[in-house]
């Protein structure tokens, strides 16, 4: 677990500013998490790489570090936080489960880094349009898209981290949205992609 840990530092540039705010906020977690259910137990045995890699690989698809990113369904601030210890300055994280949020909350007042959070439904933000929509473990593309319709322009790239059915649920979201998209496999462990969608637009 060490190695990967160095191998990741070093893959992301990672300061030790950054590394230390990493470390805190798992630290968190874990203790958080034996009394919230925030993550799956199985995710802290190695999280430099089920939590951390996962989210920092995304800042590869983003080439404006100050633009709006939403991350949608943060469950405990996940991607949203390391996007933000990573130097993404504009991350604005929704959260309708009030534990979570009043989680990812303090946290970010602990680790003194510039975020929002929101603890509404996605469908209740009303928020100028995001440069980045991110997602990681929210729902089906199809209803992340449908999500994402209200918080988007023609300018916005959609980023969202999926499991090994990405391309099943490509097909069934084209069924009703028209959309271009990349699909990149996730420097992570396991069978984890990262989906990349832009020109997004709902089939008349």
């Amino acid at each position: 677990m060490l190695k990967r840990k160095i191998d990741i530092i070093k893959k992301f540039s990672l300061s030790k500013i950054q590394v230390s705010l990493i470390d805190i906020f798992l630290e968190e977690l874990r203790m958080e998490n034996k009394f919230i259910n925030l993550v799956g137990k199985s995710t802290l045995l190695n999280p430099w790489d089920r939590h951390v890699c996962d989210s920092l690989q995304i800042i590869s698809y983003i080439g404006d570090m100050k633009g709006k990113i939403i991350d949608m369904g943060a469950g405990p601030g996940i991607p949203g936080i390391f996007l933000s210890i990573a130097g993404c300055s504009n991350v604005l994280m929704v959260e309708s489960t009030k534990k979570k949020a009043d989680f990812i909350k303090r946290l970010v007042g602990k680790l003194e880094i510039s975020a929002e959070v929101y603890n509404k439904r996605i469908e209740e933000l009303r928020t100028s349009p995001a440069k980045y929509i991110v997602s990681r473990a929210l729902a089906p593309l199809k209803v992340l898209i449908n999500y994402s319709l209200i918080l988007s322009n023609n300018e916005t790239s959609l980023l969202f981290l999926k499991g090994r059915s990405v391309n099943k649920e490509i097909e069934e979201a084209k069924k009703n949205y028209n959309f271009k998209h990349k699909v990149f496999k996730s420097l992570s462990e396991g069978d984890g992609f990262i989906l990349k969608i832009y020109d997004l637009k709902k089939n008349d």
